[in-house]
């Protein structure tokens, strides 16, 4: 029984694992860069934003590395409580000019008045 295998020649196998090699070496090169390039990312604390909802100032604290919010004044639950206070008073204001609406249809006038 006559089998031919085929060997790669050992030039060839060089080159291959050249090849390999350089390809990694490019791969690693390239994850190195972007890992400095993320190093050099620097989050300033503090930063003050505007919250949308409530329309008021917070003061945030983050982590420089991350920009990960460390500490925030007011607290997520405060401006959550002002943005339900500013919802309700809007709503008692609302019904109280109703009602000042409906006082002023059913008052009869006087005849000084008319």
């Amino acid at each position: 029984m006559d089998v031919n295998t085929t060997r790669p020649s050992p030039e060839l196998a060089s080159l291959t694992a050249s090849a390999l090699q350089n390809a990694r070496f490019k791969e690693r090169r390239i994850r190195e860069a972007q890992s400095d390039v993320r190093s050099d990312v620097v989050y300033y604390s503090p930063v003050v934003r505007i919250d949308n909802d409530s329309q008021i100032a917070v003061l945030q604290y983050r982590d420089a590395s991350t920009g990960e919010v460390q500490t925030q004044y007011p607290s997520p639950r405060q401006i959550e409580s002002y943005t339900q206070a500013q919802v309700r008073t809007e709503q008692i204001e609302i019904r109280s000019e109703a009602a000042l609406e409906a006082v002023d249809l059913e008052v009869p006038k006087t005849d000084s008045e008319a």
